[in-house]
């Protein structure tokens, strides 16, 4: 097998989920790999018979650790949902395998699409993760804020998402998005009321617009 002259790992954002977000540049760098890595989900929409496949399983140090020895004879690639600048697994491979050692292939994110739905600009918009921890923050810190996105996570976000809402007066218009660009893809626009009756998928976005912006 051939030893690669530097140590070398590809990330590929994969957009929201339906295979026609997949940039040009990431189908590319998807054909060119001989080890792939991820989710099993983008595993099965991407990979062909002929490469070593390796899922992602929860497991961060875990995978990155039977990634290292492939890098210097394989072409790696690491499949990450969205892009890989939003709260996503780049982080922790750029982390063990220095920025030098990674190339990033950016994607189109579950927030870009979920702020083109609405027809809005996302410039200046606050982020805010509640996928895995909830987030320390309350109603008054957002309201400094026209617009502001998040990516949830389940009903321990949903009910965090309540009780941040209640108390703003109906300040915010609030936007629920679920599965963007697959099949059951559902946008809905909710009252605080309305939240306490949703059930929401893992793969949801909230975005909170000031009413006197819409």
């Amino acid at each position: 097998m051939a030893v690669k002259n530097k140590a070398w790992v590809t990330i590929v954002g994969c957009g929201p989920g339906c295979p026609t977000y997949l940039t040009e540049a990431g189908r590319r760098a998807i054909g060119e790999a001989t080890l792939l890595t991820g989710p099993a989900h983008l595993l099965n929409l991407y990979a062909g018979p002929t490469q070593l496949t390796m899922p992602f399983e929860g497991d961060v140090d875990g995978l990155l650790d039977k990634i290292a020895p492939h890098l210097s004879s394989d072409e790696v690639v690491i499949l990450v949902s969205g892009d890989p600048g939003i709260s996503s697994l780049a982080k922790s491979v750029i982390a063990r395998f220095k920025k030098e050692n990674c190339a990033i292939i950016p994607g189109v994110s579950s927030l870009q699409l979920a702020f083109a739905r609405l027809g809005e600009d996302w410039l200046g918009a606050k982020v805010i993760s509640a996928h895995n921890a909830i987030p320390s923050l309350s109603s008054e810190e957002i309201l400094i804020y026209d617009k502001i996105a998040i990516l949830m996570g389940g009903s321990k976000s949903l009910s965090w998402l309540i009780d941040l809402c209640a108390p703003l007066n109906g300040a915010y218009s609030i936007f629920l998005f679920q599965d963007l660009s697959l099949e059951s893809e559902k946008v809905v626009k909710v009252s605080v009321d309305e939240l306490k009756s949703t059930t929401i998928s893992s793969r949801t976005i909230a975005l909170l617009i000031k009413e006197v912006l819409l």
